[in-house]
């Protein structure tokens, strides 16, 4: 799957967006308190986002251009100091493989766009924005895109996060969608990413594994004597 889409139908309120009681928190201090709803957001909108962030860490140019098979989708120099990327209307079925690199380059330009429609002068189109050329343009692009946003939603009182707000393809969405939507796209793209970087790892060569990203961190499970399995020590 190369991209992330809300279902077509979403409840039109917001009582999914309370948290329920956990083992973390005191029953009874919930009980009859009204949810911060700007600040439920804040939060799952920079955990969702620090977790994408530690999956690209140390990300290197030959992981970011790497194609798990060939005629994967990526970015590309179209001409001269231009550079692109693949995409297709409607989304190819089934969807095509993409690199690292395609990964970031969609999150940092849909998070521009967001931002732009719902909270800018909805003029902007995807292929007016400059897309860069390496991974470091690419966290550059992603880290502007999170800004202005994270921005928009301290800007936004919370009696106004039911407001409708713009999306650059047409439909008019409460301004809480709009942030809820882009934590979960940090959710699944990075994902994504950390598939494609422990794929990249365990399909290198081992020479040249050394300085070129980082291993898996979840340990490798072996089978005993009797069959089952127990993680590594």
């Amino acid at each position: 799957m190369i991209g992330w889409k809300t279902p077509d139908t979403e409840p039109s309120d917001r009582k999914h967006l309370h948290p329920a009681p956990c083992d973390e928190l005191d029953e009874a201090s919930v009980q009859n308190r009204e949810v911060d709803l700007r600040q439920l957001l804040t939060t799952t909108m920079a955990r969702s986002y620090a977790r994408l962030r530690a999956r690209v860490e140390g990300l290197t140019d030959e992981e970011f251009f790497w194609q798990p098979l060939p005629d994967s989708w990526t970015i590309y120099a179209d001409k001269p100091e231009h550079w692109t990327y693949h995409y297709a209307i409607p989304e190819p079925d089934p969807a095509p493989l993409t690199t690292i690199g395609w990964q970031l380059v969609h999150l940092g330009t849909t998070k521009l766009m967001y931002h732009e429609w719902a909270y800018g002068d909805a003029r902007l189109t995807f292929p007016q924005i400059e897309i860069p050329s390496g991974p470091a343009g690419a966290l550059q692009l992603l880290e502007r895109g999170q800004s202005m946003l994270a921005h928009d939603l301290r800007a936004t009182p919370d009696a106004q996060l039911d407001e409708p707000r713009k999306t650059n393809w047409g439909d008019l969405w409460p301004a809480w969608r709009i942030f809820t939507t882009m934590a979960d796209h940090d959710a699944f793209h990075g994902g994504v990413i950390g598939y494609l970087r422990d794929l990249y790892y365990w399909t290198s060569a081992k020479e040249q594994r050394s300085g070129r990203g980082f291993p898996p961190t979840t340990r490798r499970r072996r089978r005993d004597a009797s069959g089952s399995t127990r993680p590594r020590r």
